[in-house]
C-alpha cells in the first residue's frame, strides 16, 4: 500500500503540485465521524485547523487492503458521495484493477468504471482532469493475489 500510496502521490504532485495530500482527516456535517482518505486533491488551505472541511476536496482516493475491503469500495465512497466529492478512485493491488466512482448524489455515486492495472485512468474532478497512470503500480504479493473480491464486499447494492 505504501508503495501505491507514494507512487499516485508523486504523479498527482506533477499534476496539481501542493494540491495534493495524503491521510489527512476531514469532515462533513452529513458525515457521523470523520474520514482520512488515502490521498486527495484539494482546493483547501491547510492553514485552516484540522478536521478539514470535505468540501474542498475535489478527489478522494483508497488503495486497498484485505481488512479494508468494503469500506474502500464501499462505506467510503458512499461518504464522499454524499459530500458531492466530485470523484473517488479506489485501487486494488490484491486484483490488480482500479475502479473510478464519479457523479455523485445524496444516495450513492452514479457512475462507476473500473479495469485492470496498465491503462491511464482520466479523471474529471471538479475544475481538474487528472491523469492516473496504473501500469507501474505495485501488485500485492504473489500469494495475495486474487481474481475478484465476493460482491457483497465491493458493492453497495449487497447492503
Amino acid at each position: 500500500m505504501i508503495r501505491t500510496q507514494r507512487e499516485i502521490y508523486i504523479q498527482l504532485c506533477e499534476q496539481v503540485g501542493d494540491a495534493a495530500l495524503g491521510a489527512i482527516e476531514f469532515a462533513h456535517p452529513e458525515w457521523d465521524q470523520k474520514r482520512s482518505p488515502d490521498l486527495i486533491v484539494w482546493h483547501g488551505d491547510e492553514e485552516d485547523p484540522a478536521p478539514y472541511d470535505a468540501d474542498a476536496i475535489e478527489l478522494a482516493m483508497e488503495i486497498v487492503s484485505p481488512s479494508s475491503v468494503e469500506n474502500d469500495y464501499v462505506i467510503k465512497p458512499d461518504a464522499y458521495a454524499v459530500a458531492r466529492i466530485p470523484a473517488c478512485l479506489v485501487l486494488d493491488p490484491y486484483t490488480r484493477s482500479w475502479t473510478l466512482f464519479t457523479d455523485p448524489s445524496p444516495r450513492g455515486y452514479r457512475e462507476r468504471a473500473s479495469g485492470p492495472y496498465g491503462k491511464t485512468v482520466t479523471i474529471e474532478a471538479g475544475e481538474r482532469t487528472l491523469a492516473v497512470a496504473t501500469a507501474a503500480l505495485p501488485p500485492a504479493k504473489e500469494w495475495q493475489l486474487r481474481d475478484a473480491w465476493p460482491a457483497h464486499r465491493t458493492s453497495a447494492g449487497a447492503y
